[in-house]
């Protein structure tokens, strides 16, 4: 797509495109990041008409991968070609489900979010520099919630997928593929087949316009407006949904990773062992197996942590994860200053304990 499709020139061509490269003097009511961007991204775009109003996003992951079925250049000129026929159509007005604004707060860019000072000093910075990346706007955002004090993991599920309420999409399109059994979409009549096409009074264009409704939703809201085309015939519900819905996959979420919540590693990273690995040491399969990267001079590697070993257990708990996913879980099971033990295996099979106290900041 980032390589230039020749099926998408004509319709790009219609529009006036330009590239953001950082993110830190972009203007909130003109480019609404605030409300209708997922900073832990791959690529986005914003589609937004020439009379002001957001029409279209596009981009994203899907439970933490580079997902083939979002980033692809037929989804692109699908959302394209569809905001080109939406905004020449002559009923387009009647219709009053373009949104009135991009943003109903005062923020105009990142650095006069309320979460900007609390940012640079999670991060013990008084500057941030000319750069500012797409995760990190996403943890700007999330500083006033960490503050507030009492957060949980739930208030990280952001951006759900069509499969939180029970629908799975055609790759690039709105047409359901299929409906999960007992979901809220099958129970208000929802079927395979049916095009979706205005959620919570705005128009949709694409999988990712979806997610953005759903994840604008008031996290008590117990319902969700949806209208969809039935062999040509329009048809609407008011899905009911269950608590817990938003529960979404955070592996992927750097910006969870990087939240100045519960405590670091102690060492910089775990790569996951492979099967050579771990039938060399007698490690079964689908269990704890991480080599930890460089814990040299970190407060792992001072209490014994060395590169050479296998990690097995973290205060007992063995279940199989590694990278980002083990970060995240990281904070969200051991607070600052708490005990840590790591149960390893070195070189040649023999087992022994780590402990260090864990600190939210990483040394």
């Amino acid at each position: 797509m980032l390589k230039g499709e020749q099926n998408l020139e004509p319709l790009l061509r219609q529009y006036i495109t330009l590239r953001i490269t950082n993110m830190r003097g972009v203007n909130n009511q003109l480019i609404p990041w605030e409300r209708y961007q997922d900073g832990d991204l791959v690529w986005w775009s914003f589609v937004i008409s020439p009379e002001g109003p957001l029409y279209s996003v596009f981009g994203g992951r899907n439970n933490g991968k580079d997902d083939e079925t979002i980033l692809t250049a037929d989804a692109l000129r699908i959302q394209l070609q569809g905001v080109l026929d939406y905004h020449y159509d002559p009923r387009r007005a009647s219709w009053k489900i373009d949104r009135a604004t991009n943003s109903d707060s005062n923020v105009k860019s990142l650095d006069t979010h309320p979460g900007w000072k609390g940012w640079l000093k999670a991060r013990g910075a008084t500057d941030a520099g000319e750069c500012i990346h797409c995760h990190e706007c996403t943890e700007v955002l999330q500083i006033p919630h960490i503050d507030a004090g009492a957060i949980k993991e739930s208030d990280f599920y952001k951006w759900p997928l069509p499969e939180n309420v029970g629908l799975t999409l055609e790759p690039g399109a709105l047409t359901v593929k299929s409906v999960i059994k007992g979901s809220a979409a099958e129970k208000m009549g929802i079927k395979t087949g049916d095009v979706l096409g205005v959620a919570e009074r705005h128009r949709i264009f694409t999988e990712t316009d979806l997610r953005a409704e759903l994840h604008n939703l008031a996290a008590d809201s117990p319902s969700f407006d949806l209208v969809w085309l039935r062999n040509g015939k329009v048809m609407s519900a008011t899905l009911e949904l269950d608590a817990g819905w938003r529960k979404v996959d955070l592996s992927s979420r750097r910006s969870v990773q990087n939240a100045p919540i519960g405590a670091n590693l102690g060492f910089p990273w775990g790569h996951a062992a492979n099967t050579q690995e771990r039938k060399a040491r007698g490690i079964a399969a689908k269990v704890m197996a991480i080599k930890p990267y460089k814990p040299d001079g970190s407060v792992a590697g001072k209490a014994g942590l060395k590169a050479s070993d296998i990690i097995v257990a973290i205060n007992g708990k063995n279940h199989d994860i590694s990278g980002r996913e083990l970060n995240i879980w990281f904070k969200f099971n051991i607070k600052d200053g708490e005990k840590v033990t790591l149960t390893v295996v070195n070189a040649k099979g023999d087992k022994r304990d780590i402990s260090y106290t864990a600190k939210l900041k990483y040394e």
